[in-house]
């Protein structure tokens, strides 16, 4: 939890001090924000954050997305 704290707050402050500048990393911020607000029985979670399409396979059940 103190992890995910620290992750939180330096989120904010990014938004608040550097909002100008951040044009072209805002879609970033924003999965940082949706990956410290997903809970554990959420669908569509993100499993990494350098490849986004990588899914969860439970029990041997993938498919074709």
């Amino acid at each position: 939890m103190k992890l995910k704290r620290i992750a939180g707050r330096l989120i904010m402050e990014l938004e608040r001090g550097l909002s100008e500048a951040l044009g072209t990393q805002r879609e970033d911020l924003e999965m940082f924000k949706k990956v410290l607000n997903q809970q554990r029985g959420d669908k569509n979670k993100i499993y990494s954050l350098h490849k986004s399409y990588t899914a969860c396979i439970a029990k041997g059940k993938g498919g074709i997305r």
